[in-house]
């Protein structure tokens, strides 16, 4: 996997446009993620470390939330008739 695909599931996870080469380089620097290969333009990077690192580091949040949990996170009441109490 080389550094742009590196990019490009680094800012998806973190729910980011996009991120520099700097920030996704000191973070597979601390995560312990050494990259392979020769020139800067030609390393690589084992993917099954780096989805495992992204994984642990931006756990998935789930795609549906139910509207009690909602209220919940957002720290309303919920009167179960599907509005929030004020």
């Amino acid at each position: 996997m080389d550094i742009r695909t590196v990019r490009r599931l680094y800012a998806d996870a973190a729910g980011k446009p996009d991120v520099g080469r700097n920030t996704v380089s000191d973070w597979l620097h601390r995560r312990g993620i050494q990259a392979f290969g020769g020139s800067e333009k030609d390393r690589r990077f084992d993917g099954a470390a780096v989805k495992a690192a992204l994984h642990t580091d931006f756990p998935p949040v789930p795609r549906f939330i139910p509207a009690e949990d909602a209220f919940f996170l957002a720290g309303r009441p919920y009167n179960f008739s599907g509005r929030a109490r004020e």
